[in-house]
């Protein structure tokens, strides 16, 4: 008997469909491993609360099972979250489309950040407003699709169906003030039927429109404009990582200055402190520095130790400009 021959769309659809079962059958065992462990830490709250009363919070019986629920305590969260996120329906996309999603986290990399803002910038420092944008869930969860075909009104420059890839776009999260909290210094490269996966890691919340409403708005190609920020409202001039030259990695606890090169407004512009990621950032109330935004003066970057000792001094200055913020990448050699 002859056997049936199929088509290559029919094996493409059955192997798709065996990928869908296998991926099911992994989330369904992190859901009971999640609900197992659960289960556990009550049980152990139970036994501790038996074993206090017996013999005192100090025993070792109790702190081993305090050692315990720390442990699971932090597992937790970061499983329910995994599991929230393969849960989440994806909707196929179109041969021509793009996606970027994820997570955004706090400094923890375990905690989700709920109600930010998930946008994508060119690197002009203009927010790509045909992309739209996504505000996290209560998982910190985000996703961004952008479909030439269903866009053909309002066609983005710069990329589409046709070619193989479009220009570097930059995850950028900002709060319901419409501050910049974190901008990636990674792009992300769209490309016709690819959905790449970002997690971002930052420790503000909010949410709202990347920028206000007015105006024309970025678009793919350069040239974009973005509405002056009204009095009052914070804005950012620089930000970046200091990094390690000889291990490559991040610097936290360094002091980073911005200086002005004729020393008037270097009070104003101040410094800040690296984090633990090596990340630092300045942001200013608009009124505070206004005659900076005015004057725009040579600004360079020093880089100190925390006795003080100089590790750093930019020989290139910048021009302050909110609309364009300074992305750092800054090595340095520790004494």
């Amino acid at each position: 008997m002859a056997r049936k021959q199929i088509s290559n769309e029919e094996a493409l659809d059955r192997i798709n469909g065996a990928y869908d079962q296998l991926e099911s059958h992994r989330i369904d065992g992190l859901e009971e491993l999640h609900l197992t462990r659960d289960v556990k830490m009550q049980a152990q709250t139970k036994e501790r609360e038996r074993l206090v009363s017996k013999y005192g919070k100090d025993h070792p019986r109790v702190k081993k099972i305090d050692q315990s629920l720390k442990t699971q305590q932090g597992l937790q969260p970061v499983m329910e979250t995994q599991v929230a996120y393969l849960r989440k329906k994806i909707s196929p996309i179109g041969v021509n489309a793009w996606r970027v999603q994820g997570r955004v986290l706090k400094s923890d990399r375990i905690t989700p950040v709920e109600k930010v803002t998930v946008s994508l910038f060119d690197e002009q420092g203009n927010w790509i407003r045909q992309l739209g944008y996504d505000c996290t869930d209560a998982k910190g969860l985000y996703q961004i699709t952008y479909d030439p075909d269903k866009n053909t009104a309002t066609g983005i420059a710069g990329w589409n169906g046709d070619v193989k890839e479009g220009p570097k776009l930059y995850l950028t999260v900002t709060n319901s003030e419409q501050a910049i909290l974190h901008r990636e210094e990674k792009p992300v490269i769209p490309a016709p039927g690819q959905v790449d996966v970002r997690d971002i890691v930052l420790s503000e919340e909010a949410c709202a429109p990347p920028v206000v409403e007015d105006g024309p708005g970025g678009d793919l190609s350069p040239g974009g404009d973005e509405p002056s920020d009204p009095a009052g409202r914070e804005i950012f001039l620089a930000s970046g990582k200091l990094i390690d030259n000889k291990s490559n990695t991040p610097l936290a606890g360094m002091t980073v200055q911005l200086l002005d090169t004729k020393e008037t407004y270097t009070g104003q512009l101040g410094s800040t402190t690296t984090d633990e990621e090596g990340y630092f950032e300045f942001r200013y109330a608009i009124d505070d520095i206004q005659e900076v935004l005015k004057n725009k003066p040579d600004i360079l970057v020093m880089v100190t130790d925390p006795d003080g000792n100089r590790l750093y001094r930019s020989r290139k200055a910048f021009k302050p400009d909110p609309e364009q913020p300074q992305s750092l990448s800054i090595k340095v050699a520790v004494k």
